[in-house]
Protein backbone atom coordinates (compact mmCIF):
# COMPACT_ATOMS: atom_id res chain seq x y z
CA UNK A 1 0.00 0.00 0.00
CA UNK A 2 2.63 2.37 1.06
CA UNK A 3 4.41 2.26 -2.78
CA UNK A 4 1.61 2.50 -4.21
CA UNK A 5 0.83 5.50 -2.57
CA UNK A 6 4.21 6.94 -3.04
CA UNK A 7 3.73 6.71 -6.90
CA UNK A 8 0.50 7.85 -6.82
CA UNK A 9 1.43 10.93 -4.97
CA UNK A 10 4.34 11.63 -6.93
CA UNK A 11 1.87 11.30 -10.22
CA UNK A 12 -0.19 13.50 -8.62
CA UNK A 13 2.33 16.16 -7.25
CA UNK A 14 3.60 16.32 -11.35
CA UNK A 15 0.61 16.76 -12.80
CA UNK A 16 -1.03 19.33 -10.04
CA UNK A 17 2.62 21.26 -10.77
CA UNK A 18 1.74 21.02 -14.55
CA UNK A 19 -0.73 23.51 -14.32
CA UNK A 20 0.40 27.73 -14.45
CA UNK A 21 2.08 28.89 -11.34
CA UNK A 22 -1.13 31.54 -10.39
CA UNK A 23 -3.63 28.71 -10.31
CA UNK A 24 -4.32 27.67 -6.66
CA UNK A 25 -2.02 30.57 -5.59
CA UNK A 26 -4.86 33.40 -5.04
CA UNK A 27 -6.86 32.14 -1.83
CA UNK A 28 -5.12 32.47 1.09
CA UNK A 29 -1.81 30.93 1.70
CA UNK A 30 1.21 31.97 -0.31
CA UNK A 31 5.26 31.94 0.10
CA UNK A 32 5.22 33.79 2.63
CA UNK A 33 2.69 31.62 4.76
CA UNK A 34 5.93 29.22 4.50
CA UNK A 35 8.84 31.41 5.35
CA UNK A 36 6.46 33.06 8.57
CA UNK A 37 5.58 32.21 11.86
CA UNK A 38 3.76 28.70 12.91
CA UNK A 39 0.96 28.34 12.08
CA UNK A 40 0.57 31.35 9.42
CA UNK A 41 -2.25 33.91 9.94
CA UNK A 42 -4.44 31.87 7.56
CA UNK A 43 -4.42 28.60 9.83
CA UNK A 44 -5.04 30.54 12.86
CA UNK A 45 -8.32 32.56 10.98
CA UNK A 46 -9.50 29.09 9.93
CA UNK A 47 -8.70 26.41 12.88
CA UNK A 48 -7.23 28.41 15.61
CA UNK A 49 -10.90 27.43 17.34
CA UNK A 50 -11.48 23.99 16.65
CA UNK A 51 -10.41 21.68 19.57
CA UNK A 52 -7.21 20.08 18.60
CA UNK A 53 -5.96 22.95 16.93
CA UNK A 54 -2.95 23.15 19.59
CA UNK A 55 -2.06 19.44 19.04
CA UNK A 56 -1.80 19.69 15.66
CA UNK A 57 0.00 22.94 15.54
CA UNK A 58 2.43 21.46 18.21
CA UNK A 59 2.63 17.82 16.46
CA UNK A 60 3.69 20.00 13.42
CA UNK A 61 6.22 22.80 14.94
CA UNK A 62 7.52 19.32 16.69
CA UNK A 63 8.58 17.49 13.39
CA UNK A 64 9.22 20.58 11.82
CA UNK A 65 11.85 21.29 14.86
CA UNK A 66 12.81 17.24 14.42
CA UNK A 67 14.31 18.09 10.91
CA UNK A 68 16.00 21.57 11.91
CA UNK A 69 18.05 19.85 14.19
CA UNK A 70 19.71 17.53 11.69
CA UNK A 71 23.72 18.13 11.16
CA UNK A 72 22.48 19.43 7.29
CA UNK A 73 20.42 22.28 6.37
CA UNK A 74 16.61 21.45 6.92
CA UNK A 75 15.69 21.23 2.99
CA UNK A 76 18.66 18.15 3.60
CA UNK A 77 16.69 16.81 6.40
CA UNK A 78 14.07 16.33 4.31
CA UNK A 79 15.47 14.89 1.41
CA UNK A 80 16.71 12.13 3.98
CA UNK A 81 13.31 12.27 6.01
CA UNK A 82 11.00 11.94 2.81
CA UNK A 83 13.01 10.57 0.01
CA UNK A 84 15.41 8.17 1.66
CA UNK A 85 13.62 6.94 4.83
CA UNK A 86 10.06 6.84 3.54
CA UNK A 87 10.90 4.81 0.68
CA UNK A 88 13.20 2.53 3.21
CA UNK A 89 10.15 1.68 5.37
CA UNK A 90 7.81 1.56 1.92
CA UNK A 91 10.23 -1.07 0.35
CA UNK A 92 9.80 -2.94 4.31
CA UNK A 93 6.41 -2.85 4.51
CA UNK A 94 6.00 -4.09 0.55
CA UNK A 95 8.07 -6.84 1.70
CA UNK A 96 5.72 -7.51 4.49
CA UNK A 97 3.20 -7.08 2.05
CA UNK A 98 4.43 -9.12 -0.87
CA UNK A 99 4.06 -6.27 -3.44
CA UNK A 100 4.76 -7.39 -6.97
CA UNK A 101 8.03 -5.80 -7.87
CA UNK A 102 6.01 -3.04 -10.64
CA UNK A 103 5.40 -1.56 -7.58
CA UNK A 104 8.60 -1.17 -6.33
CA UNK A 105 9.57 0.15 -9.61
CA UNK A 106 6.72 2.20 -10.16
CA UNK A 107 7.29 4.16 -6.42
CA UNK A 108 11.28 4.51 -7.21
CA UNK A 109 10.55 5.84 -11.18
CA UNK A 110 7.56 8.29 -9.50
CA UNK A 111 9.78 9.48 -7.23
CA UNK A 112 12.78 9.83 -9.33
CA UNK A 113 10.78 11.30 -11.71
CA UNK A 114 9.10 14.51 -9.47
CA UNK A 115 12.43 14.72 -8.00
CA UNK A 116 14.01 15.89 -11.10
CA UNK A 117 10.85 18.02 -12.41
CA UNK A 118 11.00 19.56 -9.67
CA UNK A 119 14.64 20.17 -9.58
CA UNK A 120 14.75 21.37 -13.61
CA UNK A 121 11.46 23.12 -13.87
CA UNK A 122 10.53 25.46 -10.57
CA UNK A 123 11.89 28.62 -11.40
CA UNK A 124 10.93 30.33 -8.50
CA UNK A 125 13.15 32.69 -6.86
CA UNK A 126 14.60 30.67 -3.82
CA UNK A 127 17.79 28.70 -3.92
CA UNK A 128 18.04 26.68 -7.00
CA UNK A 129 20.09 23.93 -5.15
CA UNK A 130 16.93 22.66 -3.63
CA UNK A 131 14.43 23.52 -6.48
CA UNK A 132 13.18 20.39 -5.61
CA UNK A 133 12.11 20.97 -2.25
CA UNK A 134 10.56 24.37 -3.14
CA UNK A 135 8.72 22.77 -5.73
CA UNK A 136 7.11 20.36 -2.56
CA UNK A 137 6.46 23.78 -0.89
CA UNK A 138 4.71 25.70 -3.70
CA UNK A 139 2.72 22.06 -3.89
CA UNK A 140 1.53 21.86 -0.77
CA UNK A 141 0.91 25.57 -0.45
CA UNK A 142 -1.48 25.44 -4.00
CA UNK A 143 -3.25 21.82 -2.58
CA UNK A 144 -3.31 22.72 0.57
CA UNK A 145 -5.26 26.17 -1.31
CA UNK A 146 -7.45 23.92 -3.34
CA UNK A 147 -8.77 21.58 -0.63
CA UNK A 148 -9.02 25.10 1.94
CA UNK A 149 -7.33 23.59 4.54
CA UNK A 150 -4.36 26.29 4.33
CA UNK A 151 -0.31 25.37 3.86
CA UNK A 152 0.28 24.63 7.59
CA UNK A 153 -3.12 22.57 7.48
CA UNK A 154 -2.33 20.25 4.43
CA UNK A 155 1.68 20.18 6.34
CA UNK A 156 -0.25 18.60 9.39
CA UNK A 157 -2.69 16.35 7.31
CA UNK A 158 0.18 14.99 4.90
CA UNK A 159 3.30 14.91 6.87
CA UNK A 160 1.87 14.21 10.39
CA UNK A 161 -0.84 12.17 9.62
CA UNK A 162 -1.35 10.74 6.51
CA UNK A 163 2.33 9.29 6.08
CA UNK A 164 2.77 7.97 9.46
CA UNK A 165 -0.77 6.43 9.05
CA UNK A 166 -0.29 4.91 6.38
CA UNK A 167 3.14 3.40 7.26
CA UNK A 168 2.18 2.06 10.37
CA UNK A 169 -1.29 0.84 8.87
CA UNK A 170 0.44 -0.67 5.85
CA UNK A 171 3.21 -2.25 8.71
CA UNK A 172 0.69 -3.62 10.24
CA UNK A 173 -0.88 -5.29 7.87
CA UNK A 174 2.10 -6.45 6.02
CA UNK A 175 3.11 -8.43 9.25
CA UNK A 176 -0.66 -9.77 9.56
CA UNK A 177 -0.34 -11.38 6.61
CA UNK A 178 3.51 -12.99 6.90
CA UNK A 179 2.02 -14.28 10.11
CA UNK A 180 -1.05 -15.57 8.12
CA UNK A 181 1.31 -17.18 5.56
CA UNK A 182 3.88 -18.60 8.28
CA UNK A 183 1.29 -20.40 10.58
CA UNK A 184 -0.53 -22.13 6.92
CA UNK A 185 2.87 -23.00 5.65
CA UNK A 186 3.58 -24.67 9.31
CA UNK A 187 -0.48 -26.21 9.92
CA UNK A 188 -0.08 -28.15 6.06
CA UNK A 189 1.42 -31.90 6.12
Amino acid sequence: MTLRCIACMSIFMVVLMTLPETWGMETPCDRNCYSGTLPCSHAVERFGAMPGFALANDLTIYVISLLKQSPGSYQFANLIAYFVLLPAVAVLNGWLGKERWYWYAAALTTMVLMLLIGHLTWTGTWSPAFNWYYYCVDFCIRLGNLLGVTYHGLCFLLFIVAIHGVLLIDFANGVRKRLTLSEEANSEP
